[in-house]
């Protein structure tokens, strides 16, 4: 079971859920912050009992660059510094946005579990997550989704990251499994805070990404893939990825 947002026509977003090839828009209101609050309840039932609206073609919207992040609005998500990493300001891109790549980057993704800080690490789901540091823009940008993948159990599962270049070629790399997470709390974010643990991790060596114009991957289990164009310092955005810009 799969939960993503929409960014509606009108500009209001709405939930969807997905479970195979079927998926519908929630009957709830926009962004919900009951959809994220911890209780006894599972979220699964939360949202089951709240009804099922429209259906939508859910791969066709992510295609679109359409979906927001797997994440209620108001709430930022934290990504705990592994060892070694700088700890830049942190830019959260929805899926399908470009992110700004410049001399000096480090590319990274995975699969992560979303906890809620001060809740006895119980995960709320599963997601896909792209991470681009670098020193010279003087940030760090994280792009995750586009879905979540509802549940505490594990995904575990492998997959496939594919670069692809201006000219059309494409280089298709193996993904790992997920590997444990020690269940410890975040100790740097504030108390009812969405957290984003890292369960695996791949790196792109920077001469690897240079001259690549975007980056795919799919891990078992997570939902659908996740797709971030990459796009060079002095690039300008094209209109149709000026239209897909956070929200």
């Amino acid at each position: 079971m799969f939960l993503s947002r929409l960014l509606c026509p009108d500009g209001r977003p709405a939930v969807i859920l997905r479970q195979g090839r079927e998926a519908a828009v929630l009957k709830t209101t926009p962004d919900d912050p009951a959809l994220w609050v911890g209780s006894e309840d599972r979220l699964a039932d939360v949202i089951l009992r709240r009804g099922l609206g429209d259906p939508v073609d859910v791969e066709e919207l992510s295609a679109q660059g359409r979906l927001l992040l797997p994440v209620w609005a108001g709430e930022a998500v934290h990504l705990p510094l592994t060892v070694g990493e700088m700890p830049l300001p942190l830019v959260q891109v929805r899926p399908g946005h470009p992110v700004q790549t410049a001399p000096g980057l480090t590319f990274e993704g995975g699969i992560a579990a979303l906890v809620r800080s001060g809740d006895g690490g119980s995960v709320v789901g599963w997601v896909q997550f792209h991470l681009v540091t670098s020193t010279a823009l003087g940030l760090r940008q994280l792009s995750f989704g586009p879905e979540l993948a509802l549940g505490d159990d594990n995904p575990g599962g492998g997959g496939t990251g594919v670069l692809s270049a201006a000219d059309g070629r494409h280089r298709s790399f193996p993904l790992p499994q997920t590997g444990q997470w020690d269940g410890m709390a975040d100790p740097t974010a504030p108390a009812g805070a969405l957290v984003l643990r890292r369960m695996s991790r791949w790196l792109i060596r920077p001469a690897l990404a240079q001259g690549h114009v975007s980056l795919e991957s799919c891990h078992g289990g997570v939902g659908l893939p996740l797709r971030t164009p990459l796009l060079a310092m002095d690039q300008p955005a094209t209109p149709e990825q000026a239209m897909i810009g956070p929200a």
